[in-house]
């Protein structure tokens, strides 16, 4: 598989036309290395670690087909390349269900009802968010990953994270984000997470702006984690269930543990989208209807440690997998607080705004 890394920037004092900028002339070079439009090829744009390399080389060689990803680290520069209209390189993308709703009102994506037609199983929450232009992924919640052997004082709250205890100042990594980054300070004031409450969002925003003395680094945990490997100095970051064996992994360092704080989490469905084109390319087709063969979800799910979407994978999981807190809470006496999703344009068009102020400083 050939794979391309791209880390998704937040360069101090960079313009939102200057970070757009960077996302095109990225999509250029990968054009140029082979990401350009090509039927025996499906390329992807994809979170790094979230697609087993195991289910990827079998498929090619079962099929003959190429499978390429292009990795983003944030969820902002990935939506800029979706509505720059230069995300129509890929054939798959990787869509929280929260955007893709936002998105598939302007016609940006692919109606998917054909292929889910064929594809059964999928739970019906996961279902639900995902939608006619999605095809249900992964689920999992938000919440702090931390080293216990770090920890002092017990992590419990989303507060912490804003205003970490002593021993992890100067060593929090934040993922910035326009849902998950406002509604993780939203919980830590004792908000609900997507509240339309401007005053609380903009003091959501000062708790964000003052969190910055604290950051050893802004970006996604997963990706700080990769890069920096056993030489990594993060003790506290915001992350994903599905973050915490990847991070052990790829750090080395076991005692990494991840909290679903008191306050509680949004729950988030990932889905596949395919950008909006005449036809869905046979080669995406054939490789979705092999990733969702239960035997091959269950393997992929395992080997990556997520959460599937498919139930009609998890007879074909091991009891480790079914059994873990992490990834099913709910299911093994672990209940945790729900928050629904509230659409609300000016809440949106608030959020929005805030990543460039938390680059700037302004409040």
């Amino acid at each position: 598989m050939n794979s391309f890394h791209f880390h998704a920037m937040h360069i101090r004092g960079q313009s939102k036309t200057a970070a757009l900028f960077h996302v095109l002339f990225f999509l250029l070079i990968v054009w140029n290395h082979a990401v350009a439009s090509n039927d025996k090829q499906i390329n992807i744009y994809n979170w790094e670690g979230y697609l087993s390399q195991d289910v990827i080389e079998q498929f090619q060689r079962q099929s003959g087909y190429e499978v390429h990803q292009v990795y983003f680290d944030q969820e902002l520069i990935r939506d800029e390349t979706i509505t720059s209209g230069r995300s129509r390189v890929f054939d798959l993308i990787l869509m929280d269900d929260i955007t893709l709703r936002e998105m598939k009102t302007v016609g940006l994506f692919q109606d998917l009802s054909s292929l889910l037609g064929t594809i059964e199983s999928f739970s019906k929450d996961a279902k639900k968010a995902c939608g006619k232009y999605g095809i249900p992924y992964g689920w999992g919640t938000n919440g702090i990953l931390h080293r216990s052997s770090v920890s002092k004082t017990p992590i419990t709250s989303w507060r912490q994270l804003f205003v970490p205890p002593p021993e992890h100042q100067g060593r929090v990594v934040m993922h910035f984000d326009v849902y998950d980054t406002t509604a993780s300070a939203m919980l830590a004031l004792g908000e609900p997470p997507y509240s339309n409450n401007l005053r609380k969002l903009k003091e959501a925003q000062t708790l964000i702006l003052n969190q910055e003395k604290y950051r050893l680094d802004t970006k996604y945990a997963l990706s700080y984690a990769i890069n920096h490997g056993q030489k990594s100095q993060m003790s506290l970051a915001f992350g994903f269930s599905s973050d915490l064996y990847f991070v052990r992994e790829v750090t080395g360092q076991e005692d990494w543990e991840y909290v679903i704080p008191k306050e509680g989490t949004p729950v988030w469905y990932d889905c596949w989208a395919i950008p909006r084109a005449e036809s869905i390319k046979q080669a995406t087709r054939e490789f979705l209807l092999y990733l969702y063969q239960p035997k091959v979800a269950a393997a992929n799910a395992e080997e990556i440690w997520f959460a599937t979407s498919l139930e009609s994978a998890l007879p074909h999981t091991s009891e480790d997998y079914r059994s873990d807190n992490l990834l099913f809470p709910e299911k093994n006496g672990n209940p945790i607080i729900r928050y629904p999703y509230i659409r609300d344009i000016e809440n949106y068009r608030v959020r929005e705004r805030m990543p460039y102020s938390w680059e700037y400083g302004i409040q």
